[in-house]
């Protein structure tokens, strides 16, 4: 079976939407926050997420394996 793409909508901001082909936010938030990291349902199937300054680019790429790891993305 083809993997299906997480579509990451561009911020103009420190918010970062992704919208989750597979998985429904309600399903992906507890999973996501069990393997470490934080979102927020923002629609059926969008998430989202914000950093702040303190946040480095290591963290960040740490939320992008976490996200892949979890959800298969």
């Amino acid at each position: 079976r083809g993997h299906a793409t997480i579509t990451v909508v561009p911020p103009e901001t420190n918010i970062v939407m992704l919208d989750l082909p597979r998985h429904t936010a309600e399903d992906a938030i507890p999973r996501l926050a069990a393997a470490g990291a934080k979102f927020s349902r923002f629609g059926p199937r969008r998430v989202r997420a914000a950093t702040h300054l303190n946040v480095t680019r290591e963290e960040v790429e740490r939320a992008g394996e976490i996200i892949g790891d979890t959800l298969g993305g």
